[in-house]
């Protein structure tokens, strides 16, 4: 009797033969691609277009979230916790060389110079915001003022109504 070994694909689900299975299908910056179909009866449905999710990252944000969440956790089961020997991915090597840099300090100066950045910014926004905050009274004022004149204006008005209808 024959036995043949499926392959279950972690993110879909879709079991596919080990001779054949494939996971490195299409272009992953397209993060996948959405299939536009119409329903035409007998004939089944029609695509009447596709394009990739990543074009329209708006209308697919949830289900790109979960990939990245399930991916990062394919990743972090692989390299991190089992420790399997596979090739490593770049995003690995990157997070083991910054692990590395953590251990021997180097990113203190980085650090540090990025608080000062960041301090000389807010620094700039709170100038900004005081200017903002003086303009914005003194346009409260002349608004004061203009409703006042109007107020005046409307009063002078009903004065002379009065005055002529007497």
């Amino acid at each position: 009797m024959t036995e043949i070994v499926f392959i279950g694909c972690p993110i879909c689900g879709k079991y596919t033969p080990k001779k054949i299975a494939n996971w490195k299908i299409g272009d992953p910056t397209e993060l996948g691609r959405a299939s536009i179909r119409k329903c035409q009866g007998k004939k089944g449905f029609i695509e009447t277009d596709r394009y990739p999710i990543s074009e329209r990252f708006t209308d697919f944000s949830d289900l790109i979230n979960e990939l990245c969440d399930f991916s990062s956790g394919v990743l972090t089961h692989c390299f991190l916790e089992a420790k399997l020997p596979l090739n490593k991915p770049y995003i690995i090597l990157k997070y083991e060389q910054l692990l590395q840099q953590i251990k021997n300090h180097d990113l203190e100066d980085a650090f540090r110079l990025e608080k000062d950045d960041l301090n000389r910014q807010i620094l700039q926004l709170i100038a900004t915001i005081k200017t903002e905050r003086e303009e914005r009274e003194n346009l409260s004022l002349e608004l004061d003022d203009a409703n006042r004149r109007i107020g005046e204006q409307q009063q002078i008005i009903q004065n002379y109504e009065n005055a002529s209808l007497q």
